[in-house]
């Protein structure tokens, strides 16, 4: 993934390109890609086939979710949620979670903390 420096306010920062995350999606056997990963925060962008099986784990940190595109089911705990364009999810560490029945695509954004 290429990563590009730049500076604002005399503070580095960094900058992606959500077409490279897809890229290494496509080259890896994962179904997402961080951007950011350090130790007390994580962000980066998911793909979900239509059929593909979401088989994550719950996570030691809370995670939120917001849906670019795609549609399905996300279930939290034993609640489902309908996936639709621009819905944001929270789930809380540790509770079991996942994407299922979807006819299309899923893209979403995705941060941990």
């Amino acid at each position: 993934m290429k990563k590009r420096f730049k500076t604002v306010s005399n503070k580095p920062s960094m900058e992606f390109l959500v077409e490279d995350g897809f890229r290494q999606i496509q080259v890896g056997k994962a179904y997402w890609n961080s951007f950011i990963e350090k130790s007390n925060f994580e962000f980066g962008v998911m793909r979900i086939l239509p059929g593909q099986i979401d088989n994550q784990n719950p996570h030691a940190s809370d995670e939120v979710y917001f849906i670019l595109e795609g549609n399905g089911i996300m279930e939290i705990g034993n609640h489902e949620y309908e996936i639709n364009q621009g819905k944001i999810f929270y789930v809380e560490k540790g509770i079991h979670h996942k994407f299922k029945d979807n006819s299309e695509t899923i893209i979403a954004y995705y941060a941990l903390n």
